[in-house]
């Protein structure tokens, strides 16, 4: 996981910053990044796994990247329709991100401050010889990359022994 201000990915009012993508996308690929999160613009949006400058073609060969700009200034409306990268948004909604890491396993939940969740996904480190995607059998193709389904992470063991957790609002 890496965390920074400026987005590579986002349909906000800022936008994707391109440079950013440039420089740190090809190199979360090469290592194993799975998720990235970011602020900067006022709205939560998370995208599909993406590699390069496109949607993965199979979902563990991609990272994610989530805008978490929600925390408290005005939110803004977003300038154009959903982008076909964009797995979700949302301009409407207050909220944080709370990130719990146990077991070898990341579940990161959008809620309001209601503490209704509005988004979720889970993600689970597998060894470095097998993954399990979706019930299915499947060789991981690139050393410690994870495996994942939309929503729901497999998991075949884990390193981490106690729970971490973090609460991300910006």
């Amino acid at each position: 996981m890496a965390f920074f201000h400026h987005p590579p990915w986002s349909s906000g009012e800022h936008g994707s910053q391109l440079a950013v993508r440039r420089e740190f996308g090809p190199l979360f690929e090469r290592y194993g990044v799975d998720l990235v999160l970011t602020g900067h613009d006022h709205n939560y949006e998370r995208s599909k796994p993406m590699r390069g400058s496109e949607v993965a073609s199979a979902p563990t060969q991609g990272v994610s990247y989530l805008v978490v700009g929600s925390g408290g200034a005005a939110l803004r409306a977003f300038p154009e329709s959903q982008p076909t990268w964009a797995a979700y948004r949302n301009n409407t909604a207050y909220g944080y991100l709370d990130v719990v890491v146990e077991n070898g396993a990341l579940r990161a939940r959008f809620l309001n401050p209601g503490g209704v969740v509005l988004d979720s996904l889970t993600l689970s480190k597998m060894d470095r010889s097998a993954a399990t995607i979706s019930g299915s059998s499947r060789r991981a193709t690139n050393n410690a990359r994870a495996s994942w389904s939309d929503m729901d992470w497999n998991t075949s063991g884990s390193p981490i022994t106690a729970p971490i957790r973090a609460v991300i609002s910006a």
